[in-house]
């Protein structure tokens, strides 16, 4: 058990005085949506052939304000194995997963799952 000692206690500011907008965010809390691809074991080599016209079009839902963030993922040192999309809208993601060549082409990603995230603390 940690003992605080009585003088430190008593000059301690009480939590309930600190300002709200210390505490809280003053933003009501931003739904996004997260689109994560499973890739197949070689995918670096595997996505050369498609990787111009999948960076394009995230470039262009990014341009269209319906893409936040994308980018690979991996255990940290082993490469990628995976790659997350932050989208605005849920529908976003249908539209982006029927026109990515890495889907198309049937060579590139295993599998796909989505997530709601309900983001509580941002500047968005």
């Amino acid at each position: 058990m940690l003992r605080v000692p009585l003088s430190l206690a008593r000059a301690s500011t009480p939590l309930t005085s600190l300002s709200s907008r210390r505490l809280l965010s003053t933003k009501p809390p931003k739904t996004l949506f997260l689109l994560n691809y499973k890739y197949v074991p070689d995918i670096l080599t595997a996505r050369a052939p498609f990787r111009e016209g999948h960076l394009a079009l995230a470039e262009q839902m990014r341009k269209d304000g319906k893409l936040l963030y994308a980018g690979a993922t991996g255990e940290v040192g082993e490469g990628p194995d995976s790659a997350m999309f932050v989208m605005t809208g849920r529908e976003f993601i249908d539209e982006f997963v029927a026109s990515d060549p890495y889907v198309e082409s049937g060579v590139c990603v295993e599998g796909q799952s989505i997530r709601e995230w309900t983001v509580a603390v941002h500047d968005l």
